[in-house]
């Protein structure tokens, strides 16, 4: 008999429960079955849930594509203007105070910058929910702020270094000297030019 906590279970149970699962066969056939199944959308039974894997994935992938598509929308609205702006007034106050928030960003674990928003705006203010799995706005925004601190954080200096590179290129220095505003080029010439780049890196 094999003991697991206070439960006996006999050597018959573990056979029979090995043998569904297909552990007493070589490792060899037993990857070949799994990649098998993978390939072929069959991934198998989930021993704890006793449901198919694959209706499991089902039940948490719109919450994981809500939550993926909230932080990388949040991510793109705070790295893209930051990273410009940065690279706009290189060297200024504005680039320092911006390159030291991303600096703050990066360092943060994202573990604890999750801890903490729970604590202040969870706990402590109550303006979001902190326990319950329902998909709703007011559950994705905290963990995809959380998200969205770290990734914006490295992307705006993506977006610094891209847009820098660009302003150093012959057709911005010509476009000054025609007479186009800085704003101008920045908007209309450099950014669609670093776009490239940054949207293989998003």
């Amino acid at each position: 008999l094999l003991e697991v906590g206070d439960t006996m279970v006999s050597k018959e149970t573990v056979e029979q429960t090995r043998h569904e699962l297909g552990l007493d066969k070589p490792f060899i056939v037993q990857y070949g079955n799994w990649l098998k199944g993978v390939v072929t959308g069959d991934m198998g039974m989930s021993y704890s849930a006793k449901v198919p894997v694959v209706a499991k994935l089902a039940q948490g992938m719109s919450g994981t594509l809500t939550l993926a598509g909230a932080a990388m929308f949040l991510t793109i609205v705070v790295s893209v203007p930051c990273g410009v702006m940065a690279a706009y007034y290189k060297n200024k106050w504005p680039d320092y105070i911006l390159r030291s928030f991303s600096f703050v960003g990066m360092s943060m674990p994202p573990f604890w910058v999750g801890l903490l928003l729970l604590y202040c705006l969870g706990l402590k203010l109550r303006l979001f929910p902190i326990v319950g799995g329902e998909v709703s706005f007011n559950g994705v925004v905290l963990p995809a702020v959380t998200l969205a601190i770290l990734l914006s954080s490295k992307y705006s200096r993506y977006v610094r270094t891209a847009v820098l590179e660009e302003l150093g290129k012959d057709y911005v220095i010509g476009a000054r000297t025609r007479g186009m505003s800085s704003i101008y080029i920045l908007w209309h010439h450099v950014l669609p030019n670093s776009c490239l780049p940054l949207v293989t890196l998003f």
